[in-house]
């Protein structure tokens, strides 16, 4: 899955502009994150507990260059929304 993929921490990282932090349980990544998630969210533990259980293998930085691309992209991307918002509520109104 993303978590043994190089691409997915650089996009991730490069997207939101933010660090990546990646965990070495990569097996069973998503199920671990989400026993975690439960177990916080019904108090069993709280979120110290999972990141003191978590050993960090690799920080992923994002690529300003990747970064100012994608902000473009991003850009366009509400542009298009925004301009086609009209037509979208004219196809919800056939639905009802």
């Amino acid at each position: 899955g993303g978590s043994n993929s190089h691409l997915w921490p650089q996009m991730l990282a490069d997207c939101f502009n933010l660090p990546v932090h990646q965990l070495a349980l990569t097996g069973e990544a998503t199920s671990w994150g989400a026993a975690v998630a439960a177990g916080v969210t019904v108090g069993l533990y709280d979120w110290s507990l999972a990141a003191a259980r978590s050993t960090i293998t690799q920080i992923v930085e994002p690529d300003a260059t990747n970064v100012a691309r994608y902000e473009e992209v991003g850009a366009i991307y509400h542009d298009t929304y925004r301009a086609l918002e009209p037509i979208y509520r004219r196809l919800a109104a056939l639905g009802q």
